[in-house]
């Protein structure tokens, strides 16, 4: 079993927290390999995953996949982010809506294998 996050979840930490020193993170899902962060004391709370493969390991490289907690509507789906820029831009919402695709719940669980 996992007993830290990746390095790319790692690093996606570390630029977090070098660019909003006050965003607090929930211990990891080291199981998951991902975490959640609240930006902000009352700020917007996001989930940020890595992708899975059919046997549900993680895998260690993008995209990465940031959705608001709770999500907007429970078939919304997580942004399917491609770089440390793009998982910014999403940190940035409600104020500032992201260009970055949207996949769906239904896309989520179809690459994941689960019916």
């Amino acid at each position: 079993m996992r007993t830290i996050l990746s390095p790319l979840m790692s690093q996606i930490q570390v630029q977090i927290r070098n660019i909003q020193p006050s965003a607090m993170f929930s211990p990891p899902n080291l199981a998951a390999d991902n975490f959640t962060v609240q930006l902000g004391r009352l700020g917007m709370i996001f989930s940020i995953s890595p992708a899975f493969d059919r046997t549900m390991e993680a895998i260690a490289e993008w995209p990465v996949y940031v959705c608001p907690v709770p999500p907007p509507t429970a078939l919304s789906g997580s942004w399917e982010c491609r770089t440390m820029e793009e998982i910014m831009e999403t940190l940035r919402w409600p104020g500032h809506i992201p260009n970055v695709r949207i996949k769906s719940v239904a896309e989520l669980r179809a690459e994941a294998g689960i019916g």
